[in-house]
């Protein structure tokens, strides 16, 4: 079976191939699973995203209903009660008069020389 040092060179060389292919096929399967887990933690991030879209989405909705609402309330009990300045719909004018932004002095261009 072994005859020379060369049979012996070529077990060891098989050895080295089958524990570098053992080796090789547990690096790529751990490596497929921590993608898998990377994904996983990516779909469980998306879903919470997309969870708190939907809640702002409602909140939004509600506000905007209410809002709504107290307008209409507001305009409704304003006319009743006969408070109708406090509030118009296009707002006061304001009395005071803004000054206006003083020119800087022109200056005068300096007289031509005679020839």
């Amino acid at each position: 079976m072994l005859e020379s040092s060369k049979d012996i060179l070529y077990i060891v060389i098989a050895f080295s191939v089958l524990w570098l292919t053992i080796f090789l096929c547990w690096m790529i399967y751990y490596l497929a699973m921590m993608f898998k887990n990377a994904n996983e933690i990516i779909q469980e991030i998306r879903d919470k995203i997309h969870g708190i879209a939907q809640a702002l989405d409602f909140i939004r909705d509600k506000i905007e209903f209410v809002s709504g609402g107290m307008n209409f309330i507001s305009k409704h009990l304003s006319k009743s009660l006969g408070i109708t300045d406090i509030l118009s719909d296009s707002p006061k004018k304001s009395t005071r008069q803004r000054a206006k932004p003083k020119k800087p002095p022109k200056k005068k261009a300096p007289p031509k020389k005679k020839k």
